[in-house]
């Protein structure tokens, strides 16, 4: 007779699973704020492709909180990321990590709501997890906040309740509702889902791109897919088995995920979510794997006494109170609440709980390729023309201007927070960012060219390619113009 665990150690958290989880997501976030510093100026400035005024006047629809918005200079927003990476540095070192993580979480909201349309899965699962971490005692192993720790009461070996069990039920709604959305014949009749999704030429890598000529395969992994988004969530919480479930679950949840990054460029989506499985995974994993890392050998001891020389001790809150466990288990009903709302499994939220909701931005919808993959893609032409009449590649700088698909449209774009941009461009009523993305092109091009050579005007094109149906022929590529800009009123 197998045994039947209880709620309380189903919903549990060894404080070494959550140790780990906390130095990498620190270590992605840093790396993520790294990242979006390459963009501080054309994405978050009033030089940029849309500056505060027009985002307040044109662009928001509801109250958003957002610290970006207190200044237009791109030197301030660039200071503001550092002081992301900065907060997420002491997050993954763990040094006053609940306090890290909530400023990690706020400035991390602040970058996804100035710039709507460039916020996709991989910020949501991001940001939530960084909002639930606030709850959770995450520095209690691993952390500075350990080494300084001035109680002598031995540090317990898990956490459980409301709030260990909303962040682990948040990543499981990932996929439940994810599947839910699903529900489509592509998905679970036709299989030709993935077949669709590396078409995606914005998304898909070389290695995707060379699994379409397995049509089976791809049908067999669509199935596979929603048969693990479907299946994953549940048997994690098993009141049987459960220690053998938690480590199996996360290891084939965690090769999905390395398989979507070798196949597309979906930004830090498959790495948050990976590192996320890590809170699943038993203290019997730990107790095998920690040592042959050298962690609790003493291997690292000399470390210890040149921080606390640095730093005051103080006592480590290694559980969870009962203000964050209420709290933690409100928020939780909520987001609920709202994921049901969004498979129409409940009616819509009162409007001042829904803008509460909104405010804290705790609203992500999983329709993660749902319900369906585009069946439209293309590639972007960026015809410009200059004051001596020479029209010049502006998409793709000093390469020559041709309506040519590129040889992995991809890599046309500078790093994943551009591809975002440009894709919702095009999937999507987003035709308000136009005219805002066009003076931001004239001004950046023209900022250093003088006479002849500035810009005059431009014409973007999106060059519309339909995905057939598996095995029938493409239709013929279509030049759509998606915007004329003129660079001055002379022009």
């Amino acid at each position: 007779m197998p045994k039947i665990y209880s709620l309380k150690e189903i919903f549990s958290i060894d404080l070494r699973s959550l140790a780990w989880f906390r130095v990498l997501m620190g270590a992605l976030a840093v790396a993520d704020g790294f990242n979006r510093l390459s963009v501080a100026e054309a994405h978050y400035s009033d030089s940029g492709v849309l500056p505060r005024a027009a985002y307040l006047t044109d662009i928001a629809t509801r109250f958003e909180f957002s610290l970006t918005l207190l200044s237009g200079d791109w030197r301030f927003q660039a200071a503001l990321i550092l002081l992301q990476v900065v907060c997420a540095f002491c997050f993954m070192v763990g040094y006053r990590g609940r306090l890290s993580a909530f400023l990690t979480w706020i400035l991390l909201l602040s970058f996804h709501t100035r710039l709507p349309i460039n916020a996709h899965g991989g910020d949501d699962v991001l940001r939530l997890m960084f909002f639930w971490s606030i709850f959770l005692p995450v520095s209690a192993k691993h952390s500075m906040d350990a080494i300084l720790n001035s109680e002598r009461e031995p540090v317990p070996d898990s956490v459980s309740g409301f709030a260990p069990a909303a962040i682990l039920l948040q990543l499981a709604f990932v996929y439940s509702f994810s599947f839910i959305h699903k529900w489509n014949p592509v998905w679970n009749s036709e299989f030709s889902a993935l077949y669709y999704a590396l078409n995606i030429d914005h998304l898909v890598t070389a290695q995707g791109r060379w699994l379409l000529q397995f049509p089976a395969f791809l049908r067999f992994a669509t199935l596979g897919t929603m048969i693990l988004e479907c299946t994953g969530p549940l048997l994690v919480f098993s009141p049987v088995f459960l220690p053998q479930l938690r480590m199996i679950v996360p290891a084939v949840f965690i090769l999905f995920h390395f398989c979507l990054f070798l196949g597309m460029y979906l930004g830090i989506f498959p790495w948050i979510c990976a590192i996320s499985w890590l809170l699943f995974l038993p203290g019997g994993f730990w107790a095998k794997v920690e040592p042959r890392l050298g962690i609790g050998s003493g291997r690292f001891q000399g470390w210890v006494p040149r921080i606390e020389a640095l730093v005051r001790k103080r006592p480590l809150a290694s559980s969870v109170s009962w203000l964050s466990q209420s709290l933690a288990a409100v928020f939780l009903l909520w987001v609920l609440w709202w994921n049901l709302t969004t498979v129409h499994a409940l009616r819509e939220m009162p409007k001042p709980l829904g803008a509460i909701l909104f405010g804290l931005y705790l609203d992500a919808t999983w329709n993660l390729f749902a319900p369906f993959p585009f069946k439209d893609d293309g590639w972007f032409v960026i015809d410009g023309l200059t004051q001596n009449g020479e029209h010049i590649n502006l998409m793709t700088p000093g390469a020559p201007l041709t309506d040519a698909k590129p040889a992995l449209v991809a890599k046309t774009y500078p790093n994943s927070q551009w591809r975002k941009y440009f894709m919702s461009l095009w999937f999507g009523d987003n035709d308000a960012y136009l005219p805002y993305f066009g003076q931001y092109l004239c001004n950046s091009y023209n900022r250093d060219k003088q006479g002849l050579d500035r810009l005059v005007s431009f014409n973007m094109y999106y060059m519309l390619e339909m995905t057939p149906p598996p095995g029938e022929p493409a239709p013929p590529v279509e030049k759509k113009l998606m915007w004329t800009q003129f660079c001055s009123d002379e022009s």
